[in-house]
């Protein structure tokens, strides 16, 4: 039996190679193709994780890697040095964790500074506007 291969067009599969965007923001004038940076040329796509200062310490996008070391993430029209790269599908997954980690640390943030807030009303009510 003969296999046959496919050979990819090497266009990107969202802009169909002419580098323009599909799904055009209302107030970016920017009208490049997200998925190629315009390029009309297909990316192999990663998921990208850097460090970050605040809680969870760690933001990712998908994006790619550049031969200086650096990834490009289109949503943030940036680079950054990279602390993890991953499949789409393992980063997807683990963004997800990340994020809902992140909503339960809001929750728990916020109802310590509910708390605290009605302590500092009982020590001194004057001190806090209704």
């Amino acid at each position: 039996m003969k296999k046959t291969s496919r050979k990819t067009s090497g266009k990107c599969p969202e802009c169909k190679g002419t580098g323009e965007a599909t799904k055009k923001h209302k107030d970016s004038p920017d009208s490049k193709c997200m998925e190629c940076d315009g390029t009309g040329e297909a990316q192999r796509f990663q998921m990208i994780f850097w460090g970050y200062d605040l809680f969870p310490f760690i933001l990712g996008s998908r994006g790619f890697l550049r031969d200086d070391g650096l990834a490009f993430c289109p949503s943030y029209n940036a680079c950054f040095r990279p602390l993890k790269v991953m499949s789409l599908e393992d980063g997807k997954k683990f963004k997800a964790a990340l994020d809902e980690l992140e909503k339960e640390h809001k929750v728990v943030t916020e109802a310590l500074q509910k708390s605290y807030r009605m302590r500092v009303q009982q020590i001194a009510p004057w001190a806090i506007k209704k």
